[in-house]
């Protein structure tokens, strides 16, 4: 036990201070202390209430007095009798410990209540008993014993007289150095233990087939035949030793396995009789596995082992992300470690200094032993080297023989090439490294799979497209699925482009990788992006409608170390002026980087997903236009959105949006586009966009969608109105021509101005349902209502139910509305096609790099109906 400081000085000894009273009295102060209040309840009531300060003088007084004692003890000091004292405690109490006047001799009270003074008499017995005194300390002193020693006491010490040891009684005994002796007063020298103990080595093994439970006798016993039942540790052959010195109520054994090094122990005891389970004591008994263990907490000596990478992170202290195995052994300071990587091999060991664990030393190359002057034949060597083993040799190489016969060759192939060879003999199957190329004289695989060659691939050639196939009068790019031969195709020609227009007038690739017409696809390329077709499997003469296949760059907008309070401008320029493009703006729930303000789990989440399309500002011509396709975002704690005011710097093209501090956030835009974050209010060309603080918050800044927009103005149609002026209707159209049907999953809403909007929702696929990576789904939707002409059309996709990989600790139920495991759930690629009309809407799905379940696609026409 530490022992505490030591005082050497009484508290407040020149100080101020008050000698506090036991009880309060009159003429006391109000707020004095006393030991029977201590502090007044006044003193402790505030000031305002009416209450006191407590004195300084008192709190110099109390601990002056209570040090006074401490410093007494330190200084080694001891209580005597105090009469006074003992009539206002009314007596000592038994057990109590005091030193006499003089301070030689210490004095036990042996009652309670005990007034009686030990000093100047001795009349005390019944009262107080001497502990000790300063001529019963020196009496303690031994002197040496002789023969001739009695048993006496003076002021040099005391003796005592030695008795003779017989079988009855304990005294000095006589040696004896035989075997044969019959002395019942002599003791047998070591040598004649030793002889003893050579008989003990040749004691006799007992086979026996009797239940181990009923061994108690010491002795060997040897289990020759597989036993069962017999309560060992397993039904195997053993050696059984029993340890028990004649008292078969307290009993040891040790079981040996037999042709192996597996030793167990188990102890029986008197109080219940029982035996307690085997225990496993060799080395290999002390392994066991761990899971997410911090390797510093690991000090057991033993074996244990790592199964999974995620584990064995740095946090946990181990030296590489590798399961493996970690050897723990007694060392200096307690333990020391060592751990292997179970595919590297690479070996890592560490001990302790002064209770720290020291870093981790990894055994590398300039551990390894050069053998290179070391005899050239291996005859004695242990089977296993460590090392590096260097052979230095005009043609060095290794040969392996089984049965003295050539088995297989690594080395080179001979005293003037560098080209090194690992051959079969059995297999007649060989690589050779060269200076530009690895050969091989047979086939390759990985796993079962073959490593395709020219001489093997699915021939690609260099075609004119605009040419005939041969044999027909088809050219390779207006061929039907049906038509193209097997191969793919590659040629772009002055016809192989697809202008800004959306006229398709040729491709620069055509693919069939087999005779399957559905297999067949083909690809062009315009202005930076890249179109292709599928063939129609439902009819194999016709191909599916192009699909434009958007490439994106994806930023990470880093706000993790600004104001979580704040909205900051995040700039993206680069926009085109002539087509709308599209930025997506996200933040998966489960990623690092989250904020104080998120509230999913206990890792902060929240998630959000905010994807528009716009233009720039082109002067005079055409002027900016922002939609905004999905907007949703969940789990903030205060249910403010990360995301606000998405809008344009229209005289610079810079369009913008606001994102809360704290976070990190992924940037999705155009592979041409820049993002930049704005730490304070940006300026650029006259126009300027600021920060926006949590006081200025506003729920109207947050981004509306297209639908939500339309569906705004179609509930402002439905609205009731008491005149057709109310409608916007002046050329005299009834009112009761206002329309309104539901079919199945879509709304048709017709107006009295000829305007019709119909809604609708596609679902796909449900719970259960697992959609790979990238796969395609086109979708045919016919009207309920035909319209009187091609209406506008758009398409919202949304994921009721990402799909999570269960390997990532995920399912269906606890998944996010917006966010999966490896990428945002709505990640996709939506796009209306040429067939899209007055009767129906026809359009293509692929999602990116995410499993999904169940989708549902939000679809609103307008168009006129009259």
């Amino acid at each position: 036990m530490r022992q505490p400081k030591l005082l050497t000085k009484i508290w407040a000894a020149i100080g101020l201070k008050n000698t506090i009273p036991e009880s309060r009295g009159s003429g006391l102060a109000q707020g004095a202390a006393t030991y029977d209040e201590g502090f007044p309840s006044i003193t402790m009531t505030p000031i305002a209430q009416g209450g006191k300060a407590p004195s300084g003088k008192d709190m110099n007084g109390i601990l002056h007095e209570l040090s006074a004692h401490i410093v007494h003890m330190n200084q080694g000091g001891h209580y005597k009798f105090d009469s006074g004292f003992a009539e206002k405690i009314n007596g000592y109490s038994r057990g109590a410990v005091l030193i006499n006047n003089d301070e030689t001799a210490f004095f036990v009270s042996l009652i309670d209540q005990n007034k009686t003074d030990f000093n100047g008499g001795s009349d005390y017995g019944d009262y107080w008993i001497k502990l000790a005194d300063v001529e019963a300390v020196k009496q303690v002193h031994p002197k040496d014993l002789t023969e001739e020693s009695i048993s006496e006491k003076d002021h040099t010490g005391h003796s005592h007289r030695l008795p003779v040891a017989s079988l009855i009684k304990k005294g000095i005994v006589q040696l004896n150095n035989t075997l044969t002796s019959t002395s019942q007063e002599q003791a047998l020298t070591a040598a004649q233990g030793k002889v003893l103990k050579d008989l003990v080595d040749k004691f006799h093994i007992t086979e026996t087939t009797a239940d181990a439970n009923t061994l108690t006798t010491d002795g060997i016993y040897a289990y020759t035949t597989a036993a069962e039942n017999k309560n060992l540790p397993s039904n195997h052959n053993y050696h059984l030793f029993v340890m028990g010195g004649g008292n078969a109520g307290w009993c040891r054994q040790i079981a040996k396995k037999a042709y192996g090094l597996e030793t167990y122990e188990r102890t029986k005891t008197s109080y219940n009789g029982e035996w307690s389970a085997w225990k496993r004591t060799d080395i290999l008994g002390f392994s066991k596995y761990i899971s997410t263990e911090n390797l510093n907490d690991i000090t057991e000596v033993g074996l244990y082992g790592q199964n999974l990478n995620v584990n064995a992170t740095p946090e946990r202290n181990y030296p590489e992300q590798k399961a493996g195995t970690l050897f723990v052994t007694p060392s200096a300071y307690g333990v020391q470690q060592e751990y292997t990587t179970f595919n590297s091999n690479n070996k890592y060991v560490r001990g302790k200094d002064n209770n720290r664990w020291l870093a981790w030393k990894k055994i590398n190359a300039s551990d390894w032993v050069d053998v290179s002057n070391r005899p050239r034949t291996l005859d004695g060597y242990a089977t296993t080297m460590n090392g590096q083993f260097t052979l230095n040799h005009l043609a060095a190489f290794v040969k392996g023989q089984r049965n003295s016969v050539d088995s297989w060759f690594v080395g080179l192939t001979n005293n003037e090439s560098n080209d090194v060879a690992l051959h079969s003999y059995i297999h007649e199957t060989g690589i050779k490294l060269k200076s530009d190329r690895v050969e091989s004289n047979k086939p390759l695989y990985v796993n079962s799979s073959p490593v395709f060659t020219e001489a093997t691939l699915t021939p690609v050639r260099d075609t004119n497209l605009t040419a005939f196939i041969p044999n027909t009068q088809v050219k390779y790019q207006d061929a039907t699925p049906a038509q193209l031969p097997v191969g793919t195709h590659m040629g772009f020609s002055t016809n192989s482009r697809l202008t800004d227009n959306g006229v398709y007038s040729g491709w620069g690739m055509v693919s069939k990788p087999n005779n399957s017409a559905t297999s067949a696809v083909r690809f062009g390329a315009n202005n930076g992006s890249l179109y292709f077709q599928q063939a129609n499997l439902g009819n194999h003469n016709e191909w599916l409608s192009p699909v434009k296949v958007e490439t994106e760059k994806h930023t990470e907008v880093d706000l993790s170390t600004l104001d979580p309070n704040i909205w900051y401008p995040v700039v993206i320029t680069g926009i085109s002026s002539y087509v709308q493009e599209k930025i997506r703006v996200s933040h998966n729930l489960f990623v690092a980087g989250n904020a104080e303000w998120g509230n999913y789990s206990s890792n902060k989440g929240f998630s959000l997903l905010c994807e528009w399309r716009v233009n720039n500002n082109a002067w005079g011509v055409i002027p900016h236009s922002i939609v905004v396709h999905s907007f949703a975002y969940e789990w903030t704690k205060d249910s403010k959105s990360p995301l606000l005011k998405i809008g344009q710097l229209t005289n610079s093209g810079s369009n913008y949006c606001l994102l809360r501090g704290g976070t990190k956030y992924d940037v999705f835009t155009p592979a041409h586009c820049n993002v930049s974050i704005k730490s304070s209010n940006y300026t650029i060309n006259g126009q300027s966009i600021n920060l926006l603080t949590l006081a200025e918050y506003d729920d109207r800044l947050k981004p509306v969608t297209i639908f939500n927009e339309l569906k705004n103005i179609a509930n402002a149609k439905q609205s009731p109105a008491t005149t057709l002026a109310g409608y916007g209707i002046t050329d005299g159209v009834r009112r009761d021509e206002f329309f309104y049907q539901k079919v199945g999953d879509f709304e048709i809403r017709k107006y009295p101005d000829g305007m019709m909007i119909q809604t609708g929702i596609y679902r796909r696929g449900t719970r259960d349902f697992n959609r790979n990576y990238y796969d395609t789904d086109l979708v045919t939707l016919i009207y309920p209502v035909a319209f009187a002409d091609n209406p506008c059309v758009s398409i919202t996709p949304h994921l009721s139910h990402p799909y999570i990989d269960s390997n990532n600790n995920a399912n269906n139920q606890s998944s996010g509305r917006l966010a999966s495991h490896t990428h945002e759930a709505n990640n996709g690629v939506v796009g209306l096609t040429v067939e899209s009309n007055r009767n129906k809407c026809q359009f293509t799905y692929q999602n990116g790099d995410v499993f999904i379940s169940e989708m549902s696609f939000h679809i609103i026409a307008i168009g006129r109906w009259k």
